[in-house]
């Protein structure tokens, strides 16, 4: 009789082993979980390299409106790149040319204003830099980045008073678009 308890008990626990080890496999033959699979590809950063068209608007007094474009290297989740402004709706057209630092993390692309290197008529005294934050977005096929900017934390007092909304699209290469 005790070699017929130790037999059912070793068949228990070798039945036990064999359904854990079934649904082990089981797990490793399922689809990836989407919510699983989102989580992994927010870890990585979006490729935002290359080039970027748009516009950006002031959310206060006389609501400017800039034509902008930006020039983005990326290395990693690091971006470094080139800002150039235009003034669009003022009888004087102002134009700025400013570095710009900051990151990538998933779909989120933040980065600061860190020096203005041209400005044609205007002047730093009315100028700020700031820190823009964009998400990107896929429409019909076209890479977009759309987001928000304030003034940088460090910036002077009277600039606090100032933020806006930046909408870019990606311009790929005309030479390759057709051939």
């Amino acid at each position: 009789m005790k070699t017929t308890l130790q037999q059912n008990i070793i068949k228990g626990f070798l039945g036990a082993v064999l359904v854990c080890a079934g649904v082990i496999f089981g797990l490793r033959l399922m689809p990836v979980d989407a919510e699983l699979a989102q989580e992994v590809a927010l870890d990585t950063p979006r490729d935002v390299s290359g080039e970027w068209i748009g516009m950006t608007t002031e959310d206060y007094g006389m609501h400017a409106r800039y034509d902008y474009r930006i020039v983005i290297e990326q290395d990693g989740d690091e971006i470094t790149g080139m800002l150039y402004l235009t003034m669009t709706n003022h009888p004087i057209e102002t134009y700025t040319r400013t570095v710009v630092e900051g990151m990538v993390t998933g779909d989120t692309v933040f980065y600061a204003s860190q020096e203005i290197l041209d400005i044609e008529n205007g002047s730093l005294d009315y100028l700020c830099l700031v820190q823009t934050t964009l998400t990107f977005e896929e429409v019909d096929g076209q890479e977009m980045l759309v987001g928000t900017w304030e003034p940088r934390p460090d910036e002077r007092a009277d600039c606090d008073t100032i933020s806006g909304r930046t909408t870019l699209t990606r311009q790929t290469d005309t030479n390759d678009a057709g051939e």
